[in-house]
C-alpha cells in the first residue's frame, strides 16, 4: 500500500517542478568557507520516512552536489554593508517567482549567413517581494558561473553577490563591472524595459527595475518609473541580451529566506575559467567556411579551439555566427568538438562591445584576445 503512495508523491513532485521550476521542499543550503570544510561535507540529512527521503532530491534541483561544487579558490564570505535585521523572522510574506528566458543576440558584425544552430538560452530566476529580491543565473547561456545569485533590497543601493569566488557586497555600479568581468572598471549599458499595455500593476515590479538599473549601471530613480505601480515587466533588453517573461508563480516565503545579506547562503558555486555553451557534438554541426583538402601539421589538439583571453574582461566567443562559450579574464580555455577547417571566429564583451573582430581562423587553432602567453586551463 505504501509503494503506490510513494510513486504518486514522486510523480506529483516532478510535475510541480516542471511547471513551477521550484523545489518541493525548503531544506537549508550550505556554504563552505574553506576547502577543508567542503572536503568533509556530507549530504543534508533527511527525515527517516521513506517518502521524505525519496523526495529530498527535489530540494537540490539546480545545484550540483557539494563535493563537486566547491572551488579550491573559494573565498570566505564577506559581511554585507548592512546586516538585514528586518528580515530575520519566520513571518510569511507574498512573493512572485519569475522565470525570464534570456537569449544572447549576436552582434551584426559577427553574424553568420544561416547558422545551423543556436546557443541555448539562459534563465534568470527571481523571487521578488515588495522590499527584497533574489535572482539566480541558470543554464550555460550566461557568461558567469552556474548558480550565481544576486540579492537586493529596496532601501539600500547596491547588491550582495554569491559567485564562484565567494560572497561579497557590491556598491552601486559594481554589478555592471562584475558582469563585464572588469572588477575595477566602469562598464555601462543602455536598457530597455518592456511594459504590458493595460497592466494592472499588482506585482512588486519596482525591485525588478532596481535590479536592471544596478546591472546596467544606471540610477535606480531613473529606471523605477518604467515599472511604475508595481507592474511586472514582460521582458527587457540591454546590450546583446533579450529577456522574455515565461513564468509567474505567486507563493509565500519566510522573511529570513529573502534577507539580502550573507546569511542563508546558497550551496557553493563552482568557479571556472570559462564555459562552453554547446556540447562537443553540437559544435561538430557547425560548417566550416572553408575545408582544406590537405592536412595541416599542427601540435594543437584535433577539433579544439583554444581561446587565450589576456584582457581585463570576459570574452564571449562566436564561431560562424554562433556563440559557443566564454573565457574569464586572464584565462585560456579549450572548446572541443569542431570539424577541422577554417571558421569565422570573433569575440565580444558581455555588454556587446567587440573584443576581437571576426577573422578566418583554422581549427584546430588559437584565438588570441589581447596578449598571449597564459597558462592553459580547461573550460567547463
Amino acid at each position: 500500500m505504501l509503494r503506490p503512495v510513494l510513486r504518486l508523491a514522486r510523480v506529483s513532485c516532478v510535475l510541480w517542478l516542471a511547471l513551477a521550476q521550484l523545489s518541493c521542499a525548503d531544506q537549508p543550503r550550505r556554504y563552505y568557507k574553506t576547502p577543508a570544510q567542503a572536503a568533509s561535507a556530507v549530504a543534508p540529512t533527511v527525515a527517516p520516512a521513506p517518502s521524505e527521503a525519496e523526495l529530498d532530491w527535489a530540494s537540490r534541483v539546480g545545484y550540483p552536489p557539494p563535493s563537486a561544487a566547491v572551488s579550491p579558490s573559494l573565498a570566505p564570505l564577506q559581511p554585507a554593508t548592512l546586516a538585514d535585521r528586518a528580515f530575520e523572522s519566520d513571518e510569511q510574506v507574498p512573493v512572485r517567482h519569475l522565470v525570464y528566458r534570456v537569449s544572447f543576440i549576436v552582434p551584426t558584425e559577427l553574424r553568420g549567413q544561416r547558422p545551423p544552430l543556436r546557443a541555448p538560452a539562459g534563465e534568470l530566476h527571481i523571487d521578488v517581494a515588495r522590499e527584497r529580491l533574489r535572482a539566480r543565473f541558470v543554464g550555460p547561456g550566461w557568461p558567469v558561473d552556474e548558480g550565481t545569485e544576486l540579492r537586493l533590497r529596496s532601501d539600500i543601493p547596491g547588491v550582495y553577490l554569491f559567485a564562484g569566488h565567494g560572497g561579497r557586497p557590491l556598491a552601486p555600479g559594481q554589478l555592471a563591472a562584475w558582469f563585464q568581468g572588469q572588477e575595477n572598471g566602469r562598464a555601462r549599458s543602455t536598457l530597455r524595459v518592456h511594459r504590458e499595455v493595460g497592466a494592472s500593476g499588482d506585482g512588486p515590479g519596482e525591485l525588478v527595475c532596481a535590479l536592471l538599473a544596478e546591472w546596467t549601471r544606471q540610477d535606480r530613480e531613473e529606471v523605477l518609473p518604467r515599472c511604475a505601480g508595481g507592474s511586472l515587466s514582460p521582458g527587457f533588453r540591454f546590450g546583446p541580451w533579450s529577456a522574455e517573461l515565461t513564468a509567474i508563480l505567486p507563493l509565500t516565503r519566510s522573511r529570513q529566506k529573502l534577507r539580502a545579506d550573507a546569511e542563508d547562503p546558497p550551496l557553493p558555486i563552482r568557479a571556472w575559467p570559462g564555459r562552453a555553451m554547446l556540447e562537443p557534438a553540437e559544435l561538430g554541426r557547425l560548417s566550416a567556411a572553408r575545408v582544406r583538402t590537405e592536412l595541416r601539421a599542427t601540435s594543437t589538439e584535433p577539433g579544439v579551439l583554444l581561446v587565450d583571453n589576456a584582457t581585463e574582461a570576459r570574452a564571449i566567443v562566436v564561431v560562424e555566427g554562433v556563440p559557443v562559450g566564454w573565457a574569464y579574464p586572464h584565462s585560456q580555455v579549450r572548446f572541443a568538438g569542431f570539424t577541422e577547417g577554417d571558421y569565422h571566429v570573433g569575440a565580444v564583451r558581455p555588454f556587446g562591445q567587440p573584443a576581437t573582430r571576426a577573422t578566418l581562423l583554422h581549427i584546430p587553432g588559437t584565438l588570441r584576445v589581447g596578449k598571449a602567453g597564459l597558462p592553459v586551463r580547461s573550460a567547463k
